[in-house]
C-alpha cells in the first residue's frame, strides 16, 4: 500500500511539474523527486550558493549584493537566498526590472543604476536578454559606484557579491 501511494504521489507531482514547466518535463519516479533540486538561476548557481550559506559557512542572516540583477525570479542567483530569509541589494539599470524587484522583494534594497568604478551617466545597448552599459554623459541611466550605493544601506558586511562579469569595473 505504501509503495502504491508513493508511486501515485510521484505521478501527481510529476504531472504538476510538467504542467508548470511548459509541458516539457519527463515523468519522475518517487526516488528521482526525492533528489530533485529546484533552481532559478541560469546554470544552477543558486543551489551552490544556498548550500554555501547553509552548510559550509553556516550563515544564517547573510547579505547578498546582485549587480545587474536582471529579474527577481527568472535567471536569479539570489532568489533561493531571499526565500530562505536572507536580504540584500539588487542593482539594475532597467527601471521596469527594478519595479519588479520592488514588488516581489520589498525587504531588499532595490536600486535603479548601473554600477561602475566612476559615477556619471550611461545608455544601454540591447542584444536579446543582454543589456550592456555604455558610459555616455548624455545617457539617461545613472552610473554609481558600488561603495556609494552600499553606504546608503544598513548593510555593512556582504556575504555574496554577483557582478555579472563586470567585477573589475564595479570593484
Amino acid at each position: 500500500m505504501k509503495a502504491l501511494l508513493g508511486k501515485i504521489s510521484a505521478l501527481l507531482v510529476s504531472i504538476g511539474i510538467n504542467l508548470l514547466h511548459n509541458r516539457n518535463t519527463p515523468i519522475f519516479s518517487r526516488e528521482e523527486i526525492r533528489y530533485l533540486q529546484l533552481s532559478f538561476s541560469q546554470f544552477g548557481e543558486d543551489i551552490g550558493l544556498a548550500r554555501w550559506f547553509d552548510e559550509f559557512f553556516q550563515i544564517q542572516k547573510g547579505v547578498y549584493v546582485d549587480v545587474g540583477a536582471f529579474h527577481p525570479i527568472h535567471f536569479s542567483n539570489t532568489l533561493l537566498l531571499h526565500k530562505k530569509g536572507r536580504r540584500g541589494v539588487s542593482i539594475d539599470m532597467n527601471t521596469e526590472k527594478i519595479g519588479l524587484f520592488e514588488s516581489l522583494r520589498p525587504g531588499d534594497v532595490n536600486v535603479y543604476a548601473a554600477a561602475n568604478n566612476v559615477s556619471g551617466k550611461a545608455r544601454a545597448l540591447h542584444s536579446g536578454l543582454v543589456e550592456e552599459m555604455v558610459l555616455d554623459p548624455k545617457g539617461d541611466i545613472p552610473v554609481r559606484r558600488l561603495d556609494d550605493i552600499l553606504a546608503q544601506t544598513s548593510f555593512r558586511k556582504i556575504d555574496y557579491l554577483d557582478c555579472e562579469g563586470h567585477d573589475y569595473d564595479v570593484l
